[in-house]
């Protein structure tokens, strides 16, 4: 095979391959801006139309929104100092990713006290509030229960948050291997799972079932 040498960038983008979606015209924009700022030997990152291509495909197959590609480069311009392979930068998005549900578990659960300070009565039946959706409703479970939540301080209220959160983010991975489980009898036995214990049928009881916590 014959080796391809380095052109100027600024003529990648006509040297490659059209572009046969707005994502692939981002990830190629994006790789020659990040060679452009992680030099070598004084210029700008040797590249060439094959490694472009290559970076692009990796980025269409992944499946990524442009604004997630974005902020993986962004990432990448201010971090990195040589020049990466695509995983890399695809590592910045799954960060990204993983900081992004923690500060989502995390700003529920600060919901959730708020709301069972003003809606939970244990002297007027317990739980006066909306209705709790599913994965909220599992993650106060994992943390004791509401009448244990309304209740705890101190070091017992840091340990019940981390329980909440680990257990609202389980909720998501299972969400998400749910569509990846092949069909068969395992899908079927889980989908039959799910529909039973669907959050309207969980919640019909005019209160919550508080569990007991072990001293």
């Amino acid at each position: 095979m014959e080796k391809q040498s380095p052109v100027p960038n600024s003529a990648l983008v006509t040297t490659c391959e059209p572009p046969g979606s707005s994502i692939e015209e981002l990830v190629r924009q994006r790789v020659i801006r990040l060679a452009e700022l992680i030099r070598k030997d004084g210029a700008a990152y040797p590249l060439t139309p094959s490694l472009v291509n290559l970076w692009v495909e990796v980025f269409v197959e992944a499946r990524i929104a442009p604004d997630r590609i974005k902020a993986a480069f962004d990432r990448a311009e201010r971090q990195l100092k040589f020049w990466p392979a695509p995983a890399e930068v695809l590592g910045f998005i799954s960060a990204a990713k993983d900081n992004s549900a923690e500060e989502a578990a995390a700003r529920k659960f600060d919901e959730v006290r708020r709301n069972i300070s003003l809606h939970y009565h244990p002297d007027l039946g317990g739980w006066r509030g909306p209705r709790i959706s599913e994965p909220t409703r599992r993650a106060i479970n994992a943390a004791g229960g509401i009448a244990y939540l309304s209740e705890c301080s101190g070091d017992n209220l840091v340990f019940a948050r981390k329980r909440f959160i680990e257990s609202y983010l389980r909720w998501d991975e299972l969400e998400e291997g749910r569509f990846l489980l092949r069909e068969g009898e395992v899908a079927n036995l889980l989908a039959g799972v799910a529909k039973n214990m669907s959050v309207e049928r969980l919640l019909e009881a005019p209160k919550v079932i508080e569990p007991k916590v072990q001293p």
